[in-house]
């Protein structure tokens, strides 16, 4: 199955939806696009320690109630956000993903034309032939064992690493808090 192309308005409402979590209290450690193949959907990936803490009902709830409160975009569904703890594969597999990026630099075969180029990753991709088409790597990682093809465009944040136990603590009490001070 192909996977559709992201558009750049949903990496825009992506970030938005970011920015608003943080906003709320919340500090995700992983927020990206991903194509679910099982659901036949693009998803926002959201990892948060939260899971763990409070589990993806209760994190869920406080998403649906944001949504619904106008906290939120609401170009971003909360019945697109899939939320999943730090340790869970898909974040390890992220992660390592972008870890692996980092500062990478690519060589690739230019179709249509004689030799290599290099590329940066992260960095705009200088032009070739008329200068008006680009030389992109592969937008997509599958992740093994999952049904999930995230998007290299679609990366909005990822942390180094999960928060501790206190901070989850303090994030969950000021997220619910502002939450639930917004439906008053």
């Amino acid at each position: 199955m192909a996977v559709p192309e992201l558009s750049a308005e949903a990496v825009a409402a992506g970030r938005e939806y970011y920015e608003a979590l943080r906003t709320l209290g919340m500090h995700p450690e992983g927020v990206f696009w991903a194509y679910d193949e099982a659901a036949d959907e693009q998803a926002l990936i959201l990892l948060t320690s939260l899971y763990d803490m409070v589990g993806p009902y209760e994190v869920s709830k406080l998403l649906i109630k944001a949504y619904n409160l106008s906290a939120t975009p609401q170009d971003v569904s909360p019945f697109i956000v899939q939320v999943h703890g730090p340790t869970q594969d898909v974040a390890i597999a992220a992660a390592d993903f972008c870890r692996n990026l980092k500062g990478l630099t690519l060589q690739t075969r230019i179709e249509g034309e004689a030799g290599w180029a290099e590329i940066k990753l992260g960095e705009p991709v200088k032009p070739w032939v008329d200068g008006e088409r680009y030389l992109r790597p592969d937008p997509h990682f599958h992740i093994e064992g999952t049904a999930l093809t995230l998007y290299v465009e679609g990366f909005i944040h990822i942390a180094d690493k999960p928060l501790r136990v206190d901070q989850r603590k303090r994030e969950w009490a000021r997220f619910s808090s502002r939450v639930n001070a917004l439906a008053a």
